[in-house]
């Protein structure tokens, strides 16, 4: 139940990107994203296995397998549901070494 939010972020990639962390998620079903704030970095993941429901910024999203999503610098992240199956995503912490488009 993706809104009608979608923005566009122009990251200048002739310039690498700082990278700060990354990994790979497993849960059960019944997990849900606990509320958080994002500093100033930005987080993108990728959708391996079910379905994470992830409200940014007060816009709810879904991650499944083969979807991403880009989580912006000092963005409000929460889960609106539980899964209801067992999840798995890839997430990467990084910065842009320029300032950023929007």
């Amino acid at each position: 139940m993706d809104t009608d939010s979608n923005n566009i972020y122009l990251l200048n990639s002739d310039r690498p990107f700082h990278y700060f962390v990354s990994g790979k998620y497993i849960a059960k079903a019944g997990w849900k994203h606990e509320r958080s704030m994002l500093s100033e970095n930005y987080e993108l993941v990728i959708g391996i296995k079910g379905k994470a429901f992830i409200t940014i910024n007060g816009n709810d999203h879904i991650l499944q397998k083969g979807t991403c999503l880009l989580f912006p610098q000092n963005a409000s992240v929460e889960g609106y549901k539980k899964s209801d199956t067992d999840i798995e995503f890839y997430w990467f912490h990084f910065s842009p070494k320029m300032n950023i488009k929007k």
